[in-house]
């Protein structure tokens, strides 16, 4: 008859003791620059079809991102009534320059692109362009980013 001894003993998961490092590990391995800021560079491009002014818009929204964060964009949309066409290229460019740098993450998106929209629409260009007008744009340029990142 064979007979094995074994030697068993209790690990508690929880002894930071016995698993020296172990936190910092976890911390380290579910950080954003770990998951997001080791990805290699790529580039994302999507056309978003809106309704605008009475139009029926298609806007190509483009980014280059490296390491998880945005290095480049470009919003174009395909058509815009000509009286509005200085405000809209003033607030792509503004929100597009904004967005250099800023984490490729839908909240991190949205809020660069809230607040550059904020500044625009203070703007002299802003000034001859009918209020509703100007959030109908904004909402726009905000969606076609933010569904750019989140993948909608």
């Amino acid at each position: 008859m064979l007979c094995l001894q074994t030697d068993s003993q209790y690990i508690d998961p929880t002894d930071v003791h016995q698993f020296a490092g172990i936190d910092s590990l976890c911390s380290e391995l579910t950080s954003w620059e770990w998951i997001f800021g080791h990805t290699p560079k790529f580039d994302i491009e999507r056309t978003f079809a809106y309704h605008v002014q009475g139009l029926d818009v298609l806007v190509t929204t483009r980014a280059t991102v490296d390491r998880g964060c945005i290095t480049s964009a470009s919003l174009e949309p395909s058509v815009c009534h000509p009286h509005h066409l200085n405000y809209v290229s003033i607030l792509c460019r503004a929100v597009c320059n904004a967005l250099n740098g800023v984490r490729f993450w839908p909240d991190s998106v949205a809020g660069i692109v809230e607040w550059s929209s904020k500044a625009v629409s203070g703007m002299q260009a802003a000034a001859a362009i009918d209020g509703d007008v100007q959030r109908q744009w904004t909402d726009c340029v905000a969606k076609c980013f933010v569904r750019l990142v989140s993948g909608s």
